[in-house]
């Protein structure tokens, strides 16, 4: 539900219309399911070389305000951005490459011809989905979101580390976002909770029971909330990272074969105040002792079937 898009720098310089700048403006960004991708690092200088009007300058502004960060595996400062960009598609994949032209008729390059007409698949992307309630079906749903993601928080107010349904469930979305990150660093994770479990039999069911669900080398936190007096409550589930967040219901953990749940792109207004709310320098909650650091034991070169 957010992806991640390479734009080619002389394509941007095409967009000079009112239309053009305004449309591509809200395509992009927090809240939208489309970011783009800083390739290369000096992206925004390649963009303002090629444009003149004061509309660009803005629509440049509006594009680099959230970019992903996306360090390539190799770059041919003498080679055009295009070839580039096809080769560093084949070691760390874009959801879509948008260009002037498609010469090599890649079927994940967006050209001229169909860019901003919302006919073509990869542009076309859905703000929400009803994947089956099995850790594979939802982590692949988020997945794009958090294989680009480093900052990330997964808030389950009844987070059980012993229920077997929160292990399968969490165990993919950890194994996601490990997955495909090429040369990007290891993400840091939190899991946020409610504090109605006893303290001492929660820090027992994670030690006997994460490890071996978290990639090895990954470090994740576990973090338990207390509502405020006259404060919001730790009441919905959500996957929050600084590139946009993913309101989920009815929960993070599996559910019986047959069942399905919602995951639905939070708008701009309601990512920022959720992720102030649980992310912010000023929390909404009050915590519940130091956050319990989990290091991840599973091993990730082959696939080990556990159901």
């Amino acid at each position: 539900m957010i992806y991640e898009y390479a734009l080619e720098p002389d394509l941007v310089a095409t967009w000079t219309s009112r239309s053009d700048c305004g449309y591509f403006s809200g395509a992009f960004g927090i809240g939208t399911p489309r970011l783009v991708s800083r390739l290369p690092k000096k992206w925004g200088k390649k963009v303002r070389d090629c444009i003149m009007r004061k509309r660009q300058v803005e629509l440049l502004a509006s594009l680099s305000e959230k970019m992903i960060h996306h360090s390539p595996h190799s770059w041919n400062d003498e080679e055009c951005w295009l070839p580039n960009a096809e080769l560093e598609h084949e070691s760390q994949p874009f959801h879509a490459i948008l260009a002037r032209e498609n010469p090599n008729g890649h079927p994940y390059v967006i050209d001229d011809v169909f860019v901003g007409d919302g006919g073509h698949a990869l542009w076309a992307v859905k703000t929400g989905c009803c994947p089956a309630r099995k850790g594979e079906d939802m982590a692949s749903a988020v997945a794009p979101l958090l294989r680009c993601s480093q900052d990330v928080i997964l808030v389950d107010p009844h987070f059980r580390p012993w229920e077997r349904r929160y292990q399968m469930s969490f165990e993919e979305i950890f194994l996601a976002l490990m997955a495909n990150r090429g040369s990007r660093l290891r993400p840091d994770v939190e899991v946020q909770l409610n504090t109605k479990l006893g303290y001492g039999h929660f820090c027992d069911g994670l030690q006997r029971h994460m490890p071996q669900r978290i990639p090895e080398n990954l470090s994740v936190s576990f973090r338990r909330l207390k509502q405020k007096a006259g404060g919001d409550k730790v009441h919905n589930r959500y996957i929050l990272t600084e590139l946009g967040g993913i309101k989920i219901a009815p929960g993070l953990d599996e559910g019986d074969t047959g069942e399905t749940c919602d995951f639905n792109l939070m708008d701009r207004e309601q990512y920022e105040k959720r992720w102030a709310q649980y992310a912010g320098g000023a929390p909404a909650f009050d915590a519940d002792r130091d956050p319990i650091e989990i290091l991840g034991t599973r091993e990730t070169r082959r696939r080990r079937s556990t159901r």
